[in-house]
């Protein structure tokens, strides 16, 4: 039988440090949560080594740290560059370093002014210039409930009032500033324009109408008449020369040069006069004679008929038995049913009835 030695060598590796010790070596590592920011912008590190025991920062400011988790405020703006070195127990080291790490932006400062063309609530355009520095988004309010992100907005109020404008600026890391300027814009109200007329209505077409101005803001006013004819006098008269309907508008200004107008459509008719002509059987008679009168006027409501021997009548077509002889004026008056008065009148010449003598040539007669 033959018998054979079996060797196991073991051989084991130790990694020794200077002080004798075994171990691993550390390792640098670490994070923030924000790296990004406006100065004066804070940062606090988040220290993740292994195996380290002291630490040592720097934060590319110029100034460095030995906490473990240290915060830094950066108060210029700019790229900095974060080292961290580690050391354990046995002095061993490990350095991190993450260049441009941390990334401090200048805070936007918000800044605008404006220029007002008109003043007017029925006429403004507000064209705001914005002034902001180091921002690249921008949120306006209006101070009437309207907003926009606009960098150079123009905006129009529809109400009068006193608004105050904000800006919001902010930047590419979500820093923001705030500027509000309070009443920069105000509009102002119309006129409230408002006029009355002495009558709506008249059968005479030179009739001369009284205007009267009510609008209490008035400092200026223009008059149409619907006619061509106008006038610039605060509470003029007017003789339209004319039938038929006509529209009145009346513009006023107040003292900010704010404007508005007011029409009143068919407010003035002239009516035309009734056109009457009275019609007579005959216009000369003889005692004892009757006359047929009659009038044909369109739309007459009433008639009143004078027929000159103290004798009135109201309708339309009449008989008159004329008993003696003389010259007697018939007027007659018609109202149509516009309440217009037309009258007319003629003359009537009654003669006497010739008087029949018969005298004989011989008051004796023989037969035969």
């Amino acid at each position: 039988m033959i018998f054979r030695k079996l060797a196991i060598i073991l051989i084991v590796i130790f990694n020794s440090t200077s002080f004798g010790c075994l171990g691993q070596a550390p390792v640098s590592a670490f994070s923030a949560i924000d790296t990004e920011g406006c100065a004066p912008f804070s940062v606090t590190f988040i220290n993740s080594s292994v195996g380290a025991t002291s630490y040592y920062w720097e934060f590319g400011d110029g100034t460095s740290s030995i906490n473990s988790n240290p915060t830094v405020t950066y108060l210029t703006q700019g790229l900095f560059t974060v080292t961290l070195i580690v050391t354990d127990s046995a002095g061993d080291q490990d350095t991190l370093v993450i260049n441009d790490f941390i990334h401090v932006v200048d805070d936007p400062i918000s800044d605008f002014s404006a220029i007002q063309l008109g003043n007017c609530e029925n006429d403004n355009v507000i064209n705001f210039n914005n002034e902001s520095m180091n921002a690249s988004e921008y949120l306006w309010d209006f101070g009437d409930g309207s907003t926009v992100i606009t960098e150079n907005p123009t905006h129009t109020y529809a109400e009068p009032g006193s608004y105050s404008v904000t800006l919001i600026a902010s930047n590419a890391v979500g820093c923001s500033h705030v500027k509000q300027i309070m009443s920069i814009v105000t509009i102002h109200s119309l006129p409230e324009v408002q006029f009355s007329v002495d009558q709506y209505a008249s059968c005479d077409s030179n009739h001369v109408y009284q205007f009267t101005n009510l609008t209490a803001s008035a400092v200026s006013s223009f008059w149409d008449f619907g006619t061509g004819s106008s006038s610039t006098t605060i509470s003029p008269t007017n003789n339209f020369s004319s039938t038929g309907i006509f529209d009145v508008s009346l513009i006023c200004t107040n003292s900010y040069g704010c404007k508005d107008t007011l029409t009143k459509t068919d407010l003035i008719e002239n009516f035309e006069e009734p056109e009457i002509a009275i019609y007579a059987s005959d216009f000369a008679v003889c005692e004892g004679d009757s006359i047929v009168f009659s009038d044909s006027t369109n739309n007459a409501v009433s008639y009143y008929w004078d027929l000159g021997s103290g004798i009135v009548d109201s309708n339309s077509t009449i008989t008159k038995l004329y008993l003696d002889s003389g010259n007697y004026v018939v007027k007659l008056s018609v109202t149509d049913n516009n309440g217009c008065i037309g009258i007319d009148s003629v003359l009537i010449a009654v003669e006497s009835s010739p008087i029949v003598d018969i005298i004989p040539s011989d008051s004796v007669i023989c037969s035969g």
